[in-house]
């Protein structure tokens, strides 16, 4: 892809205090946390699987927490 093509953009990282929150577009129900920028960033590498669970509800916010 072409610097600047909006397809290119996988997620957000913001800080959040000590840590870093990322958010990814395929997966905007679920915010994760790490303790670094780089471990943040690297975690758009790693192809996640969906874990088990109930459904959730439409509008329901969800929220996953990773110690590193």
């Amino acid at each position: 892809m072409l610097d600047g093509d909006p397809a290119a953009l996988l997620g957000v990282i913001q800080q959040s205090g000590d840590a870093y929150e990322v958010t990814k577009l395929g997966v905007l129900t679920t915010r994760w946390f790490y303790s670094s920028f780089d471990r943040a960033q690297a975690s758009f590498l790693v192809r996640a699987a969906p874990g088990p669970g109930a459904p959730m509800r439409p509008g329901s916010r969800q929220v996953s927490r990773v110690t590193d």
